[in-house]
């Protein structure tokens, strides 16, 4: 599965729209420009000679999920150079400068920090789709010019800091430099065993490859661990997929056993669940006189199951009729009506080891079973 790379944009803010929700002042945001200016004018004089200024603002963004727009140190802007234009950013606390990222300097910076993480994970990645992509997060301060680690969702969508000559140097040292916001999916082999990567694991490997994971997922076999940041909590999740219930010729697979630790960032709480599938509690699926009803009675179990069929089995007789209901306690009580109920129509697929599994006749899509419902058998 693709996850979306979080983007951070930098805008150059011409002017200040004031109202109820501003979280700064304009003497901040002028006296932020004033200082940006004189920084970058001063480094350019050194660093870049013949190098114009052609503008320089403060740097203002939205809060997510607030009304507030708060104010950075940084200062972003144009410069020429030779009639090329760059974009960049300058932190005014520190000095240290950004330009926007090089497509060919990016690529070389992922090369170089997956490496590093693979290694220090002590893993080579096996399939042909992973991805790894990662950038510089600069770090920010609010607007009491402090540096807040619950804020890791703000910071710039820019290349490596100016200066930096040695990149393998640059990312192997993360004590010396910005975290590097990351996100990868890795495959390992089928028999690797993923349950140890919990959230302290991650905590671990994040220190120690200075990297701020905003998506990480490991896949191996029937296993997928992963770790998440989104706003203001982290995540981390272990998955692990097998059969459920064995019948005869018929058999349900889905996942067996779910695992979530997540920890609210801005308080430090943790939340922990690890939860396994329980056949004798979290299905039931029985024979109608028109083919079957399931339901999937744990409050807490959120899962679903595949159905599956061996060659010879009963149910390959018949295709289906699929009539779903998410209301399971009225499904249970017997508080609905079918005929009211629009049907999906299931056929059964071969799977490439001979069973077979029951899917959408529309798109020949597995089904996934989830919640309550009857399967009708059609004529």
């Amino acid at each position: 599965m693709k996850h979306r790379l979080l983007l951070f944009a930098l805008v150059p803010v011409m002017c200040i729209c004031f109202s109820g929700c501003t979280h700064y002042t304009q003497e901040d945001a002028d006296r932020i420009t004033a200082k940006g200016t004189e920084m970058m004018q001063t480094w350019l004089d050194t660093n870049m000679p013949g190098a114009e200024m052609k503008e320089c603002s403060a740097f203002i963004d939205n809060m997510k999920y607030t009304s507030r727009e708060y104010l950075f140190d940084y200062a972003v802007g144009r410069i020429t150079l030779d009639g090329k234009e760059a974009v960049f950013a300058i932190d005014t606390v520190t000095g240290a400068v950004y330009f926007e990222n090089d497509p060919a300097e990016k690529e070389k910076l992922n090369r170089t920090a997956a490496d590093f993480l693979y290694k220090t994970m002590g893993i080579t990645p096996e399939g042909s789709e992973d991805s790894f992509e990662c950038y510089v997060l600069a770090p920010f301060r609010d607007e009491t010019h402090e540096l807040n680690a619950y804020q890791f969702d703000y910071g710039f969508d820019f290349g490596l800091p100016a200066g930096v000559e040695d990149l393998e140097a640059f990312v192997r040292d993360p004590a010396s430099r910005p975290l590097l916001y990351v996100q990868a999916n890795i495959t390992l082999s089928d028999e690797t065993d993923l349950a140890a990567y919990d959230f302290a694991a991650f905590e671990k490997l994040s220190e120690e490859c200075g990297m701020l994971f905003g998506s990480i997922r490991i896949e191996s076999g029937s296993q997928i661990s992963q770790r998440q940041t989104r706003e203001w909590s982290t995540t981390a999740t272990f998955s692990e997929y097998g059969r459920w219930i064995e019948r005869d010729d018929v058999y349900f697979t889905g996942c067996v056993r779910t695992r979530e630790e997540k920890r609210h960032d801005l308080t430090g709480e943790m939340t922990v669940s690890d939860r396994r599938f329980d056949p004798q509690q979290d299905l039931v699926f029985e024979e109608t006189e028109t083919g079957y009803r399931y339901y999937l009675p744990g409050e807490d179990w959120k899962e679903g199951f595949y159905i599956c069929a061996r060659e010879g089995s009963g149910m390959l007789n018949y295709n289906y009729i699929h009539y779903f209901y998410g209301n399971v306690a009225d499904f249970i009580a017997g508080e609905y009506a079918p005929d009211e109920k629009e049907g999906t129509e299931l056929l059964w697929r071969k799977l490439p080891n001979g069973d077979y599994v029951l899917s959408a006749k529309e798109d020949d899509t597995a089904k996934y079973f989830t919640h309550a419902g009857t399967l009708k058998r059609a004529e």
